[in-house]
């Protein structure tokens, strides 16, 4: 009898081959505005009561986390326990992406409470990885990769839960020494940096972009942004890898200034980056190479990375800003919402994430929660981003709620520095006829 068939209570529990299978079916049947979510959870036990328990009471206190999340689950719903420690779930036909942040936060209530044995008290510290289908990945395989992926680097970021940055997995692999395949591409100066434009929904205007680093695409790996970023962090070399999107970024700018075109660009900064202390004067050196004022430039943070270290985190933040950055919230409503934040840290703009953006139109709660980020960022004085917008119909509906930009695949794709400035000079073309 396998760990699985000892443990696993109800009718939603099955075997991974079963739940593989399942998984298959959900993604090939899911259609718009549905989306599958898979939900990978990490289950650490506190240290000193899981070293106490035998093995039967280790299957003791399992089989109660299982029970627990059995508990939760709709009827079309399956849980599976992956290894003794690991816990995989699929919601299948969700009705909205909000409906994911629901399900998870419903799963940390559920896991809270301490599980009892023989008189000891013991507590699960879960770190959970989530990815969607269709927009992380079209088959079983890659979509359990990128919530793996996501939940790993939940765990090395030292927070809960993690959304998967992963979009449309495609072939190739990881290397086998991914440090030393970072650190090459580093040396070589061979990471490409690509941007996605921020159109102005007032204007029609193109007044910033947004600087996305990615893998090489000739060298035969597959490498997600979100793992580059997490491996950097964990090797030591963020602060590399954010200078060299930063030199690219700028070093591309001033190429496009030659050409009349003069917008801001925005760079993303991680957790690990702002506990850098001598991340303003290392940012202001390079601008100065470049002859280029600090208000050309935008940091965008992801909430998570907001409240590792409250204290030294905030006096960075003043730090950039009286240097002259303007700074934004990025991936707003996935991660530790809180009007205390908003009130405390020095930022100008909310980007709400993709997750809610994409099924606002279709979707009640989805449009619910994107109105109501509107509304509050505007409250407290700042622009908003909508990321993620994939058709006219979503962007008219911003428009009505009053979204300042929109960020999309309904305008365009990331793109290399080349095109730019021809696409931004067709789109404004494109955008002034219309208004004739």
């Amino acid at each position: 009898m396998t760990h699985q068939e000892a443990l696993v209570p109800g009718a939603n529990c099955v075997t991974i081959a079963q739940f593989q299978q399942d998984l298959e079916q959900a993604i090939a049947q899911v259609g718009y505005p549905h989306i599958v979510a898979l939900i990978v959870v990490s289950l650490r036990r506190s240290d000193r009561i899981a070293s106490m328990l035998d093995t039967p009471g280790s299957r003791t206190v399992t089989a109660q986390v299982l029970a627990r999340l059995g508990g939760m689950l709709r009827e079309t719903d399956r849980l599976v326990l992956a290894s003794p420690d690991e816990v995989w779930l699929l919601l299948p036909r969700l009705p909205a992406a909000a409906m994911v942040t629901l399900a998870v936060n419903r799963l940390l209530s559920v896991l809270g409470p301490a599980l009892v044995h023989e008189g000891h008290a013991v507590f699960v510290r879960p770190s959970i990885g989530v990815a969607c289908a269709p927009h992380n990945a079209t088959s079983a395989a890659l979509l359990l990769r990128a919530a793996d992926l996501a939940q790993q680097t939940a765990r090395s970021a030292n927070v809960v839960w993690l959304m998967s940055e992963v979009s449309g997995a495609g072939s190739g692999r990881v290397p086998d020494d991914l440090e030393g395949a970072v650190k090459q591409v580093l040396t070589e100066n061979s990471l490409t940096v690509v941007y996605q434009p921020k159109v102005d929904l007032l204007t029609r205007r193109v007044k910033s972009v947004e600087a996305l680093v990615r893998w090489p695409a000739g060298d035969g790996h597959l490498v997600p942004t979100v793992l580059l970023v997490e491996t950097a962090e964990r090797a030591g070399m963020i602060g590399a890898l954010t200078m060299h999107v930063l030199n690219n970024a700028l070093r591309e700018r001033s190429a496009w200034l030659q050409e009349g075109l003069d917008i801001q660009v925005w760079i993303n900064l991680s957790a690990h980056s702002l506990a850098i202390q001598e991340l303003p004067q290392l940012l202001l050196q390079t601008l100065d190479v470049w002859h280029t004022p600090p208000a050309a430039i935008g940091l965008e943070i992801t909430e998570s990375g907001l409240i590792r270290d409250i204290d030294s985190t905030t006096a960075i933040l003043f730090a950039l800003q009286q240097a002259g950055f303007q700074m934004a919230i990025d991936d707003f409503g996935t991660g530790y919402s809180s009007l205390a934040y908003l009130r405390r840290f020095p930022i100008t703009e909310l980007k709400i994430d993709r997750m809610f953006v994409h099924g606002m139109v279709d979707s009640q709660p989805d449009h619910q929660i994107v109105q109501s980020i509107i509304d509050l960022a505007h409250n407290f004085g700042l622009k908003v981003v909508a990321e993620g917008a994939e058709d006219e119909q979503t962007v008219a509906e911003l428009q009505k709620l009053k979204c300042d930009m929109v960020q999309g695949y309904v305008y365009a794709k990331p793109m290399p520095a080349a095109a730019l400035v021809d696409w931004v000079r067709a789109f404004h073309a494109g955008a002034s006829l219309q208004e004739n």
